[in-house]
């Protein structure tokens, strides 16, 4: 079989692993950890990283803060 290397984003790695298509999730997890996949709200303390959790970029936020 002929494998192929693609870039996939974290960002749409957790919108396959979080889908209902058994594969996606499985390409997924096979680009990242399980862990990286689940949002862990917890880790979230500071408002520069609820930023970078919601894919915000900090230097933008942070002046309307």
């Amino acid at each position: 079989m002929e494998t192929r290397n693609v870039t996939i984003i974290l960002e749409k790695a957790r919108e396959w692993f979080n889908s209902e298509d058994a594969s996606l999730k499985e390409i997924a997890l096979q680009a990242f950890d399980k862990d990286e996949l689940i949002c862990n709200f917890k880790s979230i303390t500071t408002f520069q990283k609820a930023c970078e959790t919601l894919g915000l970029y900090y230097g933008n936020m942070a002046c309307i803060a």
